[in-house]
């Protein structure tokens, strides 16, 4: 969380200031190497689930990754749905018109890659949710929206 929530660059800072405290200096270093090491042992995933968890979904490298989604989208499904839920509860619950946006790309993209996204989705009472912000006053959000529930209601090509 202290990783995503972007201390790092802010311990960085402290860590090359002159302190007169040696026992400071040495709790910053130390929080410094191990904030680093988290963040390196990161996985993209982990980032987005940090974020997920959060609540303060922006639009970071995942959300726009198609390669991202084609890799991770299934992983929504783990633990019982418990990250697709946060996806739903944010796109019902949040006021931030970037995290409504957000959340809805991440509906789309959740829907377009997994195989039972669509109905995973849809048991979970996505699509009423997303339809309502197909009005909302901020014009990314309806879009975001629109692509949501195109994907919830197209029907996938058979050849």
């Amino acid at each position: 969380m202290l990783v995503a929530g972007n201390l790092l660059p802010l311990i960085q800072n402290f860590s090359s200031r002159k302190w007169s405290d040696d026992e400071l200096k040495d709790d910053i270093e130390w929080l410094k190497e191990q904030l680093e090491e988290a963040k390196r042992k990161m996985t993209t995933y982990d980032e987005y689930l940090t974020e997920l968890e959060s609540g303060l979904l922006r639009w970071s490298p995942p959300h726009t990754s198609e390669e991202f989604w084609s890799q991770n989208a299934d992983k929504l499904n783990e633990k019982n749905h418990q990250p697709l839920k946060k996806v739903i509860e944010l796109l019902s619950s949040a006021s931030d018109p970037v995290v409504l946006a957000v959340a809805a790309n991440d509906l789309s993209q959740y829907v377009k890659h997994s195989d039972v996204g669509k109905r995973s989705a849809e048991r979970l009472g996505a699509k009423p949710v997303v339809m309502k912000l197909m009005t909302h006053q901020d014009s990314d959000v309806k879009y975001w929206a629109l692509v949501s529930v195109q994907q919830l209601v197209s029907q996938p090509w058979s050849y």
